[in-house]
Formats: structure tokens, sequence, C-alpha cells
């Protein structure tokens, strides 16, 4: 049996908190004892877990100089007592802190890239990288991400999308007279960029007055898009439905699903919603995830990241072209079986198995 302690931040909304949830329940339907170890402390927990799933929680310190400090000291102590055999983190601090007590605890660290490394260029990214460096191994999501990264770090990572959940039994039917542009993502414009989508959606209104843009999920940047929708006038056709509990659920009346990031790691929303067969439009993101997932003008529309004209383009492509929308969400289907749950799953299996084997020896 081997037991797996995951640190991340909190277990709230959010994909890297989704995937952590993932993994905990169904390597415990393994021969694996998952703990989770919230560093920030008692919060509240998004994503359902299974009973025998041990959450633990940290302190959450106020002191601005001393908190990372006191945050290794923690973890250390957690580790002392709960002996794990290996530590996963997900994240940057929850990465760092990981890293320090692994080393102090000789406990070895699997860190797992979740973003695009290339836009790390700060000195607390550089300080960040070298500590990464006495990680045991990386897990990450595209290779684009993985050529980023150091040689000796590459030489001992993999790399793992993230799956596509289980759909149950949720089942779309493309119909051509919805008119629903669907969008699934928190509200943060420096990375998810609904600045664009809203501009775009503006520009479509022009020729096809009846579409809606229906955005599911809050975030800092909530009012700022509300503001826009105002100032472009387009109040009527644009619909703020806020955090909902089953995204998927509300897309089943879509005509579209679309994803304006600038960056992105492998998007949860974007897995699902081709999964589903909804025809789908995305930036060609950095480090390379959504054109991983999307082969252009077959199985979706991938377009230039921050170009609202070829945004509007491909909004209107899909609505004038019925017959092409439906087969892209036809073929986009095909992904769940790359991407099935229990190909993931496996991967990270043996992946764990070897790092904490090679620590043993």
């Amino acid at each position: 049996m081997i037991k797996v302690m995951f640190v991340i931040d909190h277990l709230m909304y959010g994909g890297a908190q989704k995937m952590i949830a993932f993994l905990a329940n169904n390597l415990n339907k393994k021969s694996f004892t998952s703990t989770i170890y919230l560093k920030n402390g008692s919060s509240k927990i998004f994503y359902e877990l299974r009973s025998d799933v041990q959450i633990i929680y940290g302190c959450k310190h106020e002191i601005r100089y001393l908190r990372r400090f006191l945050e290794i000291k923690d973890l250390i102590q957690c580790i002392k007592e709960t002996r794990p055999d290996i530590l996963i983190s997900f994240l940057n601090m929850p990465n760092i802190i990981s890293c320090i007590a692994g080393s102090c605890c000789n406990v070895p660290v699997i860190i797992s890239e979740r973003g695009d490394p290339s836009r790390n260029h700060s000195l607390m990214d550089k300080l960040i990288r070298q500590i990464e460096n006495i990680s045991s191994g990386v897990v990450f999501q595209t290779e684009g991400a993985k050529r980023i990264y150091p040689k000796h770090l590459q030489n001992k990572s993999i790399i793992i999308p993230n799956p596509v959940l289980n759909l149950g039994n949720l089942h779309y039917q493309f119909d051509k007279t919805y008119n629903k542009i669907a969008f699934v993502a928190r509200f943060e414009l420096i990375q998810k960029r609904q600045d664009l989508a809203i501009q775009a959606f503006s520009k479509v209104l022009r020729f096809y007055p009846n579409m809606k843009l229906y955005f599911y999920g809050d975030g800092k940047d909530e009012e700022q898009c509300k503001d826009i929708v105002k100032e472009l006038n387009i109040n009527d056709s644009v619909v703020f439905c806020g955090k909902v509990e089953n995204p998927l659920e509300k897309l089943l009346d879509s005509y579209m699903f679309l994803l304006t990031s600038d960056y992105e790691g492998i998007p949860n929303a974007l897995i699902e919603a081709m999964s589903l067969g909804i025809p789908v439009i995305s930036t060609d993101c950095s480090p390379g995830g959504a054109a991983q997932l999307i082969e252009n003008n077959k199985n979706g529309i991938l377009v230039p990241r921050d170009n609202v004209n070829r945004l509007v383009e491909a909004m209107i492509f899909l609505i004038k072209n019925p017959q092409k929308a439906q087969e892209y969400g036809e073929n986009a289907k095909m992904i769940s079986d790359v991407y099935s749950e229990s190909n993931i799953i496996n991967r990270w299996e043996s992946y764990i198995v070897k790092i904490v084997r090679k620590n043993k020896t």
C-alpha cells in the first residue's frame, strides 16, 4: 500500500483542485491511500471526495515575512506524523514548500505544472524553478510546457493530460435552432480573456441578433466584464449565470462552446465540451493545450490569441454552417477514448510507483 499526500492551497473551485480530487478518489480504489494537505487551512471543499480520503488542514499564517517558513515547518511536522511514501503538489507555492519539506524528510516529491511556464520571468519565478530542481519528478500537461524546463527535469518527467471525467447520463444532441454560445471559466481577464469573447460576440450580433452569450463562473473581474457589456449596449444578449454546481448540464442546449484564454494547461472545460460533442472554438493558447485537443477544422476551430476578427469569423462560420458545426462536434467526441479516466489514472499510478521504487533503491 503506497501512502500518497497531495499538497495544495485549498479545494475550492478550480482546475488543479478538480484534478487532485479525481486522483485521490481513484487512487484509493487501487493499492493507495490518499491524504490531501490543504496548506491554507480550513476552507470549503467544492469537490466530492470518498470517505476514505483524509483531509489535513494546515494553518493559515498571516505574518508576511515568516509565512513560507512556517508553512514549510507545518508540512514537515505533518510528514513526520503521517509518514507518506510520496508528496504530489500542484501550483507554485505548494510545489516550493513540498520540495523543501520533502527533501528535509527524505520523501520523494512529484510536482505538477498546470499552466504556462513561458510566462514566468520574475525573480520569484526563477527561485521557484531552482527549488523545483530537487523534486523527484514532474508531471506536465503538454509538450510545450515540458520544453521550457531544464533538460535534467525533462529527463525525469512525464506528460499526463487531464482526463475526460465521467459524463454520467448526460447526452448532447446538436440542434441548429439553439442560440446559446457557452463560456465556462472563472472571471480572470489576464488569462481567460472574457473581454475578447464579449467584443467578438458584439460583432456577431450585428448579423445574428438572436444569439445569446452565457457565462458560467465567477471571479474578481466579473464586474469589469459586465461594464464592457453595458458599454457595448448588449445587456439583453449576454447572461451572467454565476458559478453553478453542474456546469456540464447547462451546456446541453448550447450551439457552440467558446474558450478565449491567452494561456492554459489542458483546459478542463474544453475537454468536457468536446467529449459531449458540442462544436467548439478556442484560441491557440500557450503552451499548446488547446492545439493538443483540437485538429483545426476537423473537430473544432482554433484561432490565434487576442484576435477579435478571427474569433468573429469562426463564430459566424459555425452559425452559417450548421452541418459543419455538427460534424465538428461528432468528431470531437473521439477524444473521450484518448483522455479516458482509466487511461489517465493508470499513467499516474505507473509514474507514482516508479518514483517511489526509485527512492527506495
